[in-house]
């Protein structure tokens, strides 16, 4: 099976080493670029562990949460680069990269691991999910008003 987090993270880890070439270039567009293109792998990322309100998942609540937050964490260090560099401080920008790639390999994956069973890697759920949102789409579609 493979391990569809690990590889996830690996993709989001290579497009952040962008940044270990650009901080140090002062190239203010790339690091925006690059960190535009992070945040958006990461916050897709946190879709695939649905919140605590959501439905169609029992349990894993804590375990989903504690995911949801550092990788929102690393979503708000991506915005420390990005503006750092943005007003010229680069030291402040590589300290930030520097404090990003702690958090990275002091947790977020063992965090992400853990959620796992109650994520949308899980097919099962993926599948209920998905189904349920389909659902729902449906009785919205349903309930408006004709034009």
């Amino acid at each position: 099976m493979v391990n569809r987090i690990g590889v996830q993270l690996q993709e989001i880890s290579d497009f952040v080493s962008v940044l270990d070439t650009a901080i140090p270039a002062h190239d203010v567009d790339v690091i925006s670029l690059t960190v535009n293109v992070v945040d958006n792998e990461l916050r897709e990322l946190i879709e695939q562990f649905p919140d605590h309100r959501d439905p169609t998942i029992a349990g894993g609540q804590a375990e989903r949460r504690r995911a949801r937050a550092v990788l929102k964490d690393l979503v708000l260090n991506l915005s420390r680069i990005e503006l750092a560099a943005a007003a010229g401080n680069f030291d402040e920008a590589a300290a930030e990269l520097h404090n990003y790639r702690y958090v990275t390999s002091a947790g977020v994956g063992a965090a992400l691991r853990s959620a796992e069973p109650w994520s949308l890697f899980n097919p099962k759920l993926h599948d209920a999910h998905n189904n349920a949102m389909r659902q729902m789409q449906m009785l919205q579609t349903a309930s408006q008003p004709a034009h």
